[in-house]
């Protein structure tokens, strides 16, 4: 068995607070890891944990920031709340640029994901084998409007995946191409900022 991490993250927004803590990238903070910040923030106030990228101002460009568990877990049974504060790219934002929940991470391009977005659901796999190392597993609806908090549970066991977002079931999915075993549980958003809070990982 894999160490098994228990905490409570409690996540609010911070914007230009001059009191929050930056974590510069690779940096370790506790429980958690600073990948990358996109050139904008991940950070720190107490139990409070915040994600703002740099804001993108050409439909070329994207900036991402990610946070990592520094523990790792082969089955995942854990719960949060997410809400989106924040598309930042101008004019247009894109239906993915909202909070994303990441699982079984090992590296930029091996982890499942789920993403609540303004056009609905996704779950998906970054997966180098696939054209653009990402792999859409399952999309649906209802939506999930900006600014609106949602509770997510995420249970993954062998390569059974379900999920439930607000109490009702959203996905159960069986990954039987080259599933991942395990990994670290990680938040994450690209040119969006995110707000997680009440994480508990048992």
């Amino acid at each position: 068995m894999l160490p098994v991490l228990a905490l409570i993250l409690t996540v609010v927004s911070l914007g230009s607070d001059p009191s929050l803590m930056r974590w510069p990238e690779g940096t370790t903070h506790g429980p958690w890891r600073s990948v990358f910040n996109g050139e904008g923030y991940t950070g720190e106030q107490g139990g409070v944990l915040v994600l703002e990228p740099r804001r993108s101002l050409r439909p070329e460009e994207t900036h991402a920031a990610l946070v990592v568990s520094t523990d790792s877990y082969r089955t995942v049974d854990f719960r949060l709340q997410a809400r989106t504060t924040e598309q930042l790219r101008k004019p247009e934002p894109n239906a993915w640029e909202v909070a994303w929940v990441v699982w079984h991470y090992t590296d930029p391009q091996h982890f499942y994901y789920l993403a609540l977005k303004p056009t609905g659901w996704e779950l998906g796999k970054e997966d180098p084998a696939y054209p653009g190392a990402q792999r859409f597993l399952a999309t649906g609806l209802p939506v999930y409007p900006i600014g609106r908090w949602h509770r997510v549970e995420v249970h993954q066991t062998g390569a059974a995946i379900s999920v439930e977002v607000d109490d009702q079931p959203v996905v159960t999915f069986t990954d039987q191409e080259r599933p991942y075993p395990g990994g670290s549980v990680g938040l994450y958003t690209e040119d969006a900022h995110v707000e997680f809070r009440d994480l508990q990982l048992p």
